[in-house]
Formats: C-alpha cells, structure tokens, sequence
C-alpha cells in the first residue's frame, strides 16, 4: 500500500514539474516566438537617443559598450527601443531619419535616409583620433 501512494505521488510530482517547465517556457520564449512570427513592418522614423552599457574588456584593456540601445520615435507617435546590432549602432547618430524594420518585439533594421558620414570622418570618430 506504502509503495502505490509513493509511486501516486511521484507520478503527480513529475506532472507538476513538468507543467512548470512548460509554463516557464512559454512565458519566457513566449513573446520571443511570436514576433519571429509575425510579419514584418516598416515605419518612419528618427533616432532619439542612444544608451548603451560599457564594461571593462580585458581583451583589448579598455572599455567598450556591451549592450547597445537605440531609441526611435517613430511617424506614429510610439518610441520604440530596441538593442541593436554593431553594424547600426556604429554608424547611427542621434537625430538620423529613416525607416525603422522591425517584427513585433524584434528589430530588423533601420536605413537612415539621411546623408551618412564619409568612411574616414567615421573612422576617426570611433578610433578617437
């Protein structure tokens, strides 16, 4: 009898346990899943701000940003933010105009309608020279 209610009750255990993984799932790659799925949309926008995180690389001994943040505001009258990749952050400046790419909670891209700087103007801002 001892063993059929321990082997009830290990049987309801691991139901519960996994009702909870399912559920911490869903709720953490939930959001994620969905703006994978949705279709893409293209606004007007401008950059607002950028924020970013730096910490120390031991790497290269110095600091470097490590969380990059664009903020847009959007023709719509949102702001969205959204981190964003190298390849953006870098040739991106507060006050550029573009389209805003981006799928539900996820950006995509932003093309800047405005005139970009020449390669050697960026070079040495990023270089600090």
């Amino acid at each position: 009898m001892v063993y059929l209610v321990m082997s009830v009750l290990a049987v309801v255990w691991i139901i519960m346990m996994w009702c909870v993984v399912v559920h911490v799932f869903m709720r953490g790659w939930g959001p994620h899943i969905r703006s994978r799925k949705t279709a893409k949309v293209e606004v007007r926008a401008q950059i607002k701000t950028k924020h970013g995180r730096k910490e120390y690389c031991y790497a290269t001994q110095r600091e470097e940003y490590v969380h990059k943040v664009l903020v847009f505001e959007c023709e719509d009258g949102i702001e969205r933010d959204y981190a964003v990749p190298d390849r953006v952050w870098d040739v991106s400046m507060e006050g550029d105009k573009g389209v805003l790419t981006y799928k539900g909670e996820l950006f995509v891209d932003f093309n800047s309608g405005s005139a970009q700087e020449d390669l050697d103007a960026m070079f040495a801002r990023l270089t600090r020279r």
